[in-house]
């Protein structure tokens, strides 16, 4: 399964093919940029949440721990995948 940061810099490698050769297709590519990044940026508020939830049941120590890591490796790929299109001006 692709990481959000592939799929972002695959968007983003299409967008900069067409930049300045077929600017109808880069327009689309744009659009499915912004449309990723915005749901990056919906489901990292999701699991920011869900993460201060967690902080709150810690008596079950092991599951907590397990799904803190497991929201942290996906938290850390969201925000590389949101400040690459940023990057790129998408």
């Amino acid at each position: 399964m692709k990481t959000e940061t592939q799929i972002t810099k695959e968007n983003i490698k299409g967008y900069q093919s067409c930049k300045r050769v077929n600017y109808p297709n880069m327009l689309i590519w744009e659009a499915q940029g912004r449309t990723h990044k915005a749901s990056c940026q919906r489901f990292l508020e999701f699991l920011e949440d869900i993460r201060k939830e967690i902080k709150e049941y810690s008596g079950m120590q092991i599951s907590v721990i397990n799904s803190e890591e497991k929201i942290n490796k996906k938290t850390t790929d969201l925000k590389q995948a949101i400040k690459l299109y940023e990057d790129n001006g998408i």
